[in-house]
């Protein structure tokens, strides 16, 4: 399958087929090459916009809301993919969600489908909102963040969910969102390896667990 947005002619039909088999649906239709309408069993339809980004930014964003009907969620179909600050925030602006296939399979669950959040998501924000140390922080990419905090210097902090952390993803992490300090494994049995270590070591990276990295905001 293609995976740049120009040639995502296939991922209204290609969502609307797959979302046939959710419990929730009774009816999934492909009403251009990008948006798909859902029928729900027990809430109002609900209008999906698709895309096949590596990369999905504003402008793709943007594509997908100048659409005759409101769009209630984004879903960027490739699993390799990320979602860039300037689509964050214009995602924010607009409480339209951006998520994957997964994401929009638990969203039409929910009776407001905008309000929906991923779980990693919703952990990752309350536990920087109860961190004493910290007195704000900026969503900058999808697993990216920019932490204010009390009497330090701000600190930029990526956010991953894997179970064993590689070279590859550190590598993949900085390429993605620039230069960070922080590289937190969220995953509670995750680990990175040796090679993952040493990477990190020569970009100036400290990678932590969730515990450790909440210690780490204290100094």
């Amino acid at each position: 399958m293609p995976m740049s947005d120009g040639e995502s002619c296939w991922t209204g039909r290609s969502v609307a087929t797959k979302m046939r088999a959710h419990s929730e649906i009774t009816e999934a239709s492909a009403l251009t090459d990008r948006h798909v309408r859902l029928v729900r069993m027990e809430w109002a339809p609900v209008i999906v916009g698709t895309a096949a980004a590596e990369r999905l930014d504003a402008s793709t964003l943007i594509s997908l809301l100048q659409f005759e009907e409101p769009i209630h969620f984004v879903v960027n179909v490739p699993r390799e993919s990320y979602i860039a600050g300037d689509a964050i925030a214009l995602s924010e602006r607009k409480s339209v969600p951006v998520g994957s296939l997964g994401d929009l399979m638990r969203a039409v669950s929910l009776p407001d489908v905008r309000k929906y959040v991923d779980k990693e998501t919703e952990f990752i924000t309350r536990g920087l909102r109860q961190h004493t140390r910290i007195s704000d922080y900026h969503r900058s990419a999808d697993r990216a963040y920019e932490i204010s905090r009390h009497e330090l210097p701000k600190i930029s902090v990526v956010f991953l969910n894997e179970y064993e952390m590689t070279a590859d993803h550190v590598r993949t992490a900085r390429d993605r969102y620039g230069p960070f300090r922080l590289l937190v494994i969220t995953n509670p049995n995750g680990r990175a390896t040796t090679s993952a270590e040493g990477v990190a070591g020569s970009l100036g990276i400290e990678i932590h667990r969730w515990r450790s990295f909440l210690g780490r905001l204290n100094r």
